[in-house]
């Protein structure tokens, strides 16, 4: 599929597919019975740009330096061919920089063989927080530069002495810091004061309602680099934070909690359909009773989930995003299920609130359902999705944390 290749970097292209080949690289990512559309909408209101495949910050300044280092060559397959071999050449400079065993260097195993290039991975942050501009690719941005090229050329002489010529629109971010001079030789992760100050400017301004914008022009007091946190999305209740995103905030964790109910009696139901116990010889459907029965109690503490609370997803000034009526109407009824169940074990042995997870997923994977095909049944692992879901957050904070570092290093 051509939209997998390096050169399909646009933002749709980037959230639709290359996010999908990690969906299983952490348990609130799996998404058995549908959830991932709305968690989603939640991550990008409140963490706009960022990506589970994301590693480290400064790679938002990375590919546009790299791309900027391309435009001095001569058509738009040489522009592309030069940023390519800079993102491989990168790989090698930040492993001397940053020494063979950082785990944050896209590519470090791969090497050239590597297909999923930062600028793959990334295009969709500097789309969203306005370092390139919506909607165009690298490919865009080269034609863009002939363009503006051969515009150039064909003024009149008395206008090329003015000063810097300005941009046509569509190009790069005018404000992008100078890339370090030796930046394919050797570079680390570190950002400088004068780069964080700059991200930091432009999620702020091209994302001002998220949570992600408020808290990189608001620190938390406590924060430090021996302690990042808080370390689950459920913490940043705990900061302090401006009503509407206080709002936003508890809404997300009550889908979250009522999503972690539906997912733990998912769980209960595969069990007991494998049969299968634990390596203490105990029924591994009593250990997911138990999970279920701490998702229950930890749903019941709070406000109850209700649909309107999606209503929390909407921007000022943005389109409302639209929900898929088979979503919400699922949302209502396991809701209802849920807050009629005087116990968790009562929730467990409802033979409708059994049927409706049994549906949604058979609706959701079809013949690949679980819980209706054997095959696909005795390949389970034993627990899927057991985690709450994080919205992005564990990426949302170690970009803070590289911001917050930055800065301080000023």
């Amino acid at each position: 599929m051509s939209s997998f290749t390096w050169l399909a970097v646009d933002r749709r292209q980037h959230r639709q597919m290359m996010e999908l080949v990690d969906r299983f690289r952490d348990e609130s990512t799996v998404d058995d019975l549908g959830f991932g559309r709305i968690r989603d909408a939640w991550a990008d209101r409140l963490f706009p740009g960022t990506s589970t495949l994301h590693t480290r910050l400064r790679y938002a300044l990375f590919v546009p330096w790299l791309l900027r280092r391309a435009e001095r060559k001569q058509s738009v397959e040489e522009i592309l061919a030069d940023f390519r071999e800079g993102e491989f050449q990168l790989m090698g400079a930040l492993r001397r920089g940053m020494g063979e065993g950082e785990t944050g260097i896209i590519g470090r195993a791969a090497g050239r063989a590597l297909r999923r290039v930062p600028s793959v991975v990334y295009w969709g942050m500097l789309s969203s927080w306005g370092i390139v501009a919506a909607g165009q690719s690298a490919r865009d941005h080269a034609q863009l530069i002939l363009v503006e090229r051969e515009a150039v050329r064909n003024m009149p002489v008395e206008e090329h002495d003015d000063g810097p010529h300005r941009r046509l629109p569509g190009h790069l971010d005018l404000g992008l810091p100078e890339a370090p001079h030796d930046l394919l030789r050797e570079t680390t992760f570190d950002l400088t004061a004068e780069e964080a100050d700059y991200l930091r400017t432009m999620i702020s301004a091209h994302a001002p309602y998220s949570l992600l914008g408020h808290l990189c022009l608001n620190r938390p007091e406590d924060w430090s680099a021996d302690n990042p946190h808080p370390d689950t999305f459920e913490g940043v209740l705990a900061l302090d934070l401006p009503a509407d995103l206080k709002d936003a905030v508890h809404a997300a964790v009550r889908f979250s909690r009522l999503a972690h109910v539906a997912n733990l009696l998912y769980n209960v139901l595969l069990a007991e359909a494998s049969e299968r116990t634990t390596g203490d010889g105990e029924p591994l459907a009593e250990v997911r009773r138990n999970g279920l029965a701490e998702a229950w109690a930890a749903y019941r503490v709070g406000e109850p989930f209700t649909v309107q609370d999606l209503e929390h997803l909407a921007v000022p000034g943005a389109p409302a995003r639209p929900m898929r009526t088979a979503d919400l109407e699922f949302l209502e009824r396991w809701a209802g299920h849920v807050a009629a169940a005087d116990s968790p074990d009562s929730l467990a042995d409802d033979p409708e609130a059994r049927r409706l997870i049994t549906d949604r997923e058979h609706r959701k994977k079809r013949g690949l359902a679980r819980l209706q095909n054997r095959a696909r049944l005795d390949q389970w692992s034993g627990g899927s999705a057991l985690g709450r879901l994080q919205f992005r957050w564990p990426e949302a904070r170690a970009d803070l944390e590289d911001i917050y570092r930055g800065l301080e290093a000023g």
